[in-house]
Formats: C-alpha cells, structure tokens, sequence
C-alpha cells in the first residue's frame, strides 16, 4: 500500500488544521496550495485578507447589526472585492488553470474560480462578524448568509451579487448546466465538503496538464480526508500509475474493481497495464 507520508510529509499539519475547531478554510486553501507551491508563504496572505476586511467601508458602528445592516456590509463587500479591488472569475479558456485553484495565487493575480473566490469572500465576511458559509450547490459553488429568516445566496464569481434560491438555481444551471436538485444542494456545506471540493477542482486541472506527480500529493491529501471513499481509492490508483507505482496502484485497482464489477471492464487496460510494469520492475 502506499504510504501517505512518504511523499507527503506535511500530512500531519493538513490533518491538524482540518480538525481544528473553528476550521479555517482560508489556512487549509493555503496548506493545500503548497503541493503546487512548496514555499507558499501562508501568514502574509492571511495578513492580506485581514487588510481586506479592515478595508470594508461600514458606515455603522459594530455589532449588533440589524438585517438591513448585515445587507449593506455584504454589499460593501463586494464593492470592495469587485470594483476597488479587481477581483473577476477566470476567463473560460483558462478556467482549468490551476493556479484557479492556489488562494495564494488567486490574491494575488486577483483571478480565480468561484471556490477560491467564495474562500476570498467568505474570508473577509467572516473577519467582520457575518455568518458567511458555503453551499452545497452542485456545479456553480455558492455562498449563504441567513437575514431575517432568509436565506440569500452569494455568487461569488460574478461580482457577488446576491441572489433568492429561484434566483440561484438559476444561474448554477446558467453557469454548469442542467442539474439534479434536491433539498441538500441549498445547504451549509460542511469544511470537509469545501476542502475536497478544493482538492478535486485542483487535481482536475493538474490532470488535465498532466502534472502527475502533483496530483498525487493532492489525490493523498483527499484520501486523508476521506479514507473510505471508494472513488477516490480508484483515482489513486490511476494516479499511481501514470507515477510509475505500479504494485500499489494494483491494490487500489483491484479492490476498486471488486467493489464495483460494473465498472471492471472499463479498469481492465488500467490494470493490464499496472500488471505489465509491475512484472517489468520485479
């Protein structure tokens, strides 16, 4: 089997900050960059999203904040991500670049896909007081906040406007496509759910530029998070393999292909191949 901090070993401090209570999404997002970005440095780009959020120009004193309040900080948010500072979605062409999905690159460039965006915006919300969270959204990540009994959702791709759940549902299908709805797409996704999200937006785009190895250290860090999950023990061990690793990644394959017979013709070259350099390597 292969080990998960043998190529790795920053496993521990992504486990630990995961774990920690109140999570810090944008410090993971940062933790996670590092497979990309070995020497990401991590508090100057906290420092900037605290700078950002002392930016926020609130006409009011705080807290407590009544709704209209809470509406207005929201707005000020935006104006000031958006339009002061610049920050724009990717361009559709270059929408699987990875460094889409590095918040330390998408501060700085000021660029980024609505995850990395949301984590920006979410981020600055936070420091203010808001209770600003993710959305289970399918395609199109979304941001919540509750005013009144209400819940408004925030696209953080597009300028952060604000948006009903008619309204939402709407542009996710605009931006990804028909979808298939169900009450848990309009909930608080939980930090777990955010960070892969993260990780499988980031090794999507590493794959797609076939950066193997980085990939690898991305695809460990979401089998830490989910262990058992049985696509991502599939993904491993195609992961390993373009790694040249073929004797773990037959254990991925193999058990992969037992759990889901369906799919084992389609796994077949996969582990034709693993079985091929294994014998080679022997």
């Amino acid at each position: 089997m292969c080990r998960m901090d043998r190529k790795l070993p920053v496993g521990d401090e992504f486990l630990r900050l995961v774990r920690d209570e109140p999570v810090q999404l944008e410090r993971v997002a940062l933790e996670c960059a590092r497979d990309v970005c070995p020497r990401v440095l991590v508090e100057p780009c906290l420092d900037r999203l605290d700078q950002l959020a002392a930016r926020v120009e609130v006409p009011f004193a705080l807290p407590p904040l009544t709704v209209e309040e809470r509406r207005q900080m929201l707005e000020a948010i935006a104006r000031l991500l958006y339009r002061q500072e610049g920050f724009r979605g990717t361009e559709l062409e270059d929408y699987y670049n990875p460094q889409n999905s590095l918040l330390n690159r998408v501060l700085a460039r000021r660029v980024g896909i609505p995850l990395t965006l949301g984590l920006i915006y979410r981020a600055v919300a936070v420091r203010l007081g808001l209770d600003v969270f993710a959305v289970s959204t399918p395609g199109h990540f979304m941001l919540g906040c509750q005013l009144a009994g209400r819940r408004w959702y925030i696209d953080p791709f597009n300028q952060g406007e604000l948006l009903d759940q008619a309204d939402c549902r709407r542009r996710v299908e605009e931006m990804s496509g028909p979808q298939q709805w169900s009450p848990a797409c309009f909930r608080r996704a939980s930090h777990r759910q955010v960070i892969a999200r993260l990780l499988r937006n980031l090794k999507n785009a590493l794959v797609m530029e076939d950066r193997w190895a980085q990939a690898l250290l991305v695809q460990q860090r979401l089998l830490m998070l989910y262990p058992h999950h049985e696509a991502e023990q599939r993904d491993m061990g195609l992961i390993l393999l373009r790694n040249g690793e073929p004797h773990s990644a037959l254990e991925y394959l193999q058990r992969y292909q037992h759990q889901h017979p369906d799919e084992a013709e389609m796994l077949r070259p996969f582990v034709k191949a693993a079985r091929r350099l294994a014998a080679e390597m022997n």
